[in-house]
């Protein structure tokens, strides 16, 4: 099930140095959704 905050800020401790896949998803309100994908490497 999809979670919709009224905020804007997600702040995530990385567990590890890897890449990570992250998805975002905004919705209106009008209830459309968008996704944008996109990978973040930690690296220390």
């Amino acid at each position: 099930m999809d979670h919709f905050a009224e905020n804007n800020i997600v702040t995530v401790k990385p567990a590890s140095v890897t890449a990570y896949d992250i998805c975002v998803k905004v919705q209106d309100k009008n209830g459309t959704v968008a996704k944008q994908y996109f990978t973040v490497t930690v690296t220390k």
